[in-house]
């Protein structure tokens, strides 16, 4: 293995990013829209925020960069702390960057100026924190590109551009692993690239906005970094591709080895050897990589994963956990539970150093997670596994809705919900688990049914009976409630998006055509129970949901199970902070009561509600 250290260069690259970015809104009363300039951005990025250069060194401001900025006054108290400043225009032949921000107006005076970038994930004072992940793509994240701006002392700011008399110049506070894969003897492509280095190369980096000079501090840290590969990694003499690490500056003695071992789908490198030196801030280290001989030979379970959550669950997860507790099986990671971070759609490979013969056709538990849900699952495995062979795992891995039923595999039954309409039935108003009718666990109902693989059919019952001036009414709702939405995290409280088809229609012996109507809400009240009466009062004829009421819906009598065409997904609904204790409540009811005429009056109808297609996401 061969390398060497380069300062990182302080050239620029032409052109695209010379633009100035739109202009945005003017900022509110009190605040003033400054700019500030900069020169050229040490950065090695690539795709999204920054550009890389051929040389792998060279880089560029570009649209969607942000700093953080300070003010502090004359007795060092801060005017403000750690504010937002989006890249406004980058001139790369004269290497003039401004970036532009509001701020509070500022009295009369001299001020020190204090910058960083990228904007930190927190702030205590001056110091700015930031996470360089363990897990890395292999592609430089700008997010990981901590700078630190040498202080500027200017009068205070004032609106427009201010660029003349405050002008950061920015040093690099990480190191930057260059690696070229020269040769590849492990004869597969490479999936990652794992490095184990004898200190804590990768965490919680703080740097201290204040003091340019200081090196940054590392807490929280991993001494192995892996780069994960998006796409398996070809190598040849012809194609020796090259990625990036970043990782906190570090010294490391002559005498301490670092270890880079390469892993394909079924096997696993020996690991190459470099000795410890200096990796300082500011620098890139460029290796070329000669990836040794197959060390080990693994069984490998590749799994396919279709969707990373944006179009069902709402969000992007950040993760998904395969893990079994079947007797005798770990994973590569020597443990029965194994994650990997999401970086998107497509092949995820899951290798076994010993056959995991017990594991032929039986299923795994998978975990999805996301900022604000966590959701589980599971996926079968293959009848048949090959011993050192890939694996294909036919069922794709898809992150579902936070909650979601379309009944297609529900058997049919009824349970009060198609009442005769020629005698008194009023059916029974306690609500009933509906599992064991073959749904899913969690889901209730009164006066309700499936009809098989299509949809859910609720019931109200309405009555008007008697004769010589003596006359009762009933009415009796029908109800169906969801499980609760055990899917969001404990803690977290997000809005919710729910969308469900519905439609209405009704039978009565003496043709009336009242119009049933839908209530719909959450409640997170333990009865789930409908109202049935004699001779009720107005009240009766009302909604009875315990909890907000989200909408009253009406529509046409033309409903059937292959008939259900109002709502959906061009009418959402939505919930504000959500909780993992509510559930969705719907109750059908009527407004109106029943009529009839002469001495002997009997009139009994049953009013329908279908729903269908039910999903809920995460609202973003």
């Amino acid at each position: 293995m061969k390398f060497r250290t380069t300062l990182f260069a302080l050239l620029l690259l032409a052109a695209s990013c010379s633009k100035p970015a739109e202009p945005g809104v003017h900022p509110e009363a009190g605040t003033l829209r400054v700019t500030v300039g900069s020169g050229p951005r040490l950065d090695i990025a690539a795709d999204t925020r920054t550009a890389l250069g051929d040389d792998g060194t060279t880089v560029r401001w570009c649209d969607g960069d942000e700093i953080a900025l300070w003010a502090l006054d004359g007795a060092g108290a801060e005017a403000f702390s750690a504010l937002p400043f989006s890249l406004w225009h980058y001139n790369a032949s004269f290497g003039d960057a401004r970036f532009r921000g509001d701020i509070p107006q500022l009295e009369a005076g001299e001020y020190t100026y204090l910058a960083v970038s990228p904007r930190p994930a927190a702030v205590e004072g001056t110091r700015a924190a930031y996470e360089i992940p363990a897990v890395q793509s292999g592609a430089f994240d700008g997010a990981c590109d901590v700078m630190v701006a040498t202080p500027v002392t200017a009068q205070a700011l004032v609106e427009g551009d201010n660029s003349d008399a405050v002008r950061f110049d920015f040093a690099h506070k990480v190191h930057v692993l260059k690696i070229r894969f020269a040769e590849n003897r492990l004869a597969e492509p490479v999936t990652r690239l794992e490095i184990a280095f004898p200190q804590p190369v990768a965490g919680r980096l703080t740097v201290d906005a204040a003091d340019a000079q200081a090196a940054p501090e590392l807490t929280d840290g991993s001494n192995t970094l892996t780069l994960r590969f998006p796409e398996p990694l070809e190598i040849t003499s012809e194609s020796q591709p090259v990625v990036y690490a970043v990782i906190a500056p570090v010294d490391i003695p002559a005498d301490g080895r670092i270890t880079l071992t390469a892993y394909g789908a079924g096997s696993q490198s020996k690991p190459a050897t470099l000795e410890g030196r200096l990796f300082a801030e500011g620098h890139t280290t460029p290796l070329a990589l000669h990836i040794p001989e197959a060390d080990k030979v693994y069984t490998t379970l590749r799994l396919h994963l279709e969707n990373t959550g944006e179009e069902t669950l709402g969000e992007r997860i950040d993760s998904f956990t395969l893990s079994t507790d079947i007797e005798g099986v770990l994973f590569d990671n020597g443990t029965q539970s194994r994650t990997f971070a999401v970086t998107g759609a497509g092949d995820y490979d899951l290798p076994f150093e010993h056959f995991p013969e017990a594991l032929q056709g039986q299923t795994l538990t998978v975990a999805y997670e996301s900022e604000n849900a966590l959701l589980y699952r599971t996926v079968t495995l293959p009848a048949t596994l090959n011993e050192g062979q890939v694996n294909e795992v036919a069922t794709p891995l898809s992150v579902p809705y936070l909650l979601e039923e379309s009944f297609d595999n529900v058997p049919g039954f009824d349970y009060n919900a198609g009442n005769s309409t020629s005698a008194t039935s009023s059916g029974s108003s306690t609500a009933k688990q509906l599992s064991e009718y073959g749904m899913t666990e969690g889901w209730s109902g009164a006066r309700c049914g499936v009809e098989a693989g299509k949809a859910m059919r609720i019931c109200c019952r309405n009555e008007y009976a008697g004769s010589f001036g003596i006359y009762v009414h009933g009415t009796y709702h029908g109800r169906v409630d969801s499980p609760a939405l055990t899917g969001i995290r404990d803690g977290k409280s997000p809005n919710i998006r729910i969308t469900f088809n519905y439609a209405f229609n009704r039978a009565c012996n003496t043709g009336g055509t009242n119009q049933p109507y839908l209530a719909f809400g959450v409640t997170d009240d333990e009865n789930r129970n409908t109202v049935g009466t004699s001779s009720p009062g107005s009240e009766y004829y009302t909604w009875n949901i315990t909890g907000a009421l989200l909408t009253d819906l009406m529509g046409e009598l033309s409903g059937s199970f292959d008939n259900i065409p109002l709502g959906g997904e061009s009418a959402p609904l939505r919930v504000e902070g959500a909780v993992n204790t509510q559930r969705l409540v719907w109750e059908v009811y009527m407004k109106d009561k029943e009529t009839g005429s002469g001495f002997t009056r009997n009139t009994m109808s049953n009013n329908w509600v279908y729903i269908d297609n039910i999903r809920v996401s995460i609202d973003k």
